[in-house]
């Protein structure tokens, strides 16, 4: 048997316990729920961003066409011109009327008409409806 002295053998009693004894958590079990929900709210709110921050910047950039169509009418006083010439613009930048098949693998989208997504993520807003608003404001003048 070995000889210890009571400093070597109190340390070895407690090495041996300490062994046995779990290891304590990093953060409390209240504090790391906590932390793992504000990590939830958070990547939830950077994909609702993501998806809303487009259609947020184009509505905007539709509603501010709107109002360079309204200060263009009030530095020229002559809203007719303005909606003749939006609907010549219309007349020429139709969509295609006669779409290549042997082509289609090279579109992003229907060349033939505009879908809901084109429409919805636009920057400007159909020129009949602009031509109809400068119409309205023109009875105005």
């Amino acid at each position: 048997m070995v000889k210890m002295d009571d400093i070597k053998a109190e340390a070895a009693i407690t090495d041996e316990a300490a062994a046995d004894k779990p290891a304590p958590p990093s953060l409390p079990r209240r504090r790391r729920t906590r932390w793992t929900r504000l990590i939830v709210i958070g990547a939830v709110g950077m994909i609702i961003t993501w998806l809303i921050g487009p259609l947020v910047s184009a509505a905007v950039s539709r509603q501010r066409e709107y109002l360079a169509d309204a200060s263009g009418i009030e530095m020229t006083r002559y809203p007719d011109g303005l909606a003749s010439a939006l609907t010549k613009l219309g007349e020429y930048g139709k969509p295609m009327k006669r779409a290549n098949s042997a082509m289609a693998h090279m579109y992003i989208n229907d060349p033939i008409k505009p879908g809901i997504v084109e429409r919805v993520f636009s920057t400007h807003p159909p020129l009949p409806k602009r031509v109809e608003r400068l119409n309205q404001m023109g009875k105005g003048f």
